[in-house]
């Protein structure tokens, strides 16, 4: 395997959008002939839009990569300065909305975020997000292993001597 992609966001409510427009495109083109092409082009585009980050592993370079329908835009940056995979845990409240907007649900939770790091943690590339710590471990692990990167603990040093950052 020489090229990781790992996607940015799940792309559902853009997915329900663009179907929408579609059907709804399909439909006006029924009637209308001359506006088909413009209500076909925008929802494609939107089902098509794509963005994340690809690690080409036999070339170790990393990309923050745009994709709209299949042309693929990013520039590929060296991948020599990260030496590690962390997991950083952040506590975070996820808020919600109850029905007729008359209750608010607030509920704490963990995100577990994947990070390559340089050697004194300072410098990071984000990968993904998880508020499941197992399946960021299970990533972290099949990264550790497609990369050759150890996983470490954050610990951002000014210069791994023991003097924590301020």
């Amino acid at each position: 395997m020489t090229i990781i992609t790992i996607p940015y966001t799940d792309n559902f409510k853009l997915n329900i959008i663009g179907s929408t427009l579609l059907t709804v495109a399909l439909i006006v083109a029924s009637t209308f002939s001359a506006y088909f092409l413009f209500g076909l082009v925008l929802p494609i585009m939107i089902l098509t839009n794509r963005s994340g980050l690809q690690i080409d592993v036999k070339n170790n370079v990393y990309r923050e990569y745009s994709k709209i329908f299949t042309r693929i835009k990013g520039e590929w940056k060296s991948l020599s300065n990260f030496k590690n995979i962390v997991i950083k845990s952040q506590s975070a409240t996820k808020s919600t909305t109850g029905t007729r907007m008359t209750a608010d649900l607030k509920v704490k939770t963990v995100i577990h975020s994947i990070c390559l790091m340089d050697y004194k943690h300072l410098q990071q590339l984000f990968l993904k997000s998880f508020e499941d710590y197992d399946k960021a471990k299970l990533f972290a692990d099949n990264l550790s292993k497609d990369l050759n990167f150890s996983i470490e603990t954050f610990r951002p040093l000014t210069a791994r001597t023991g003097k924590a950052r301020q």
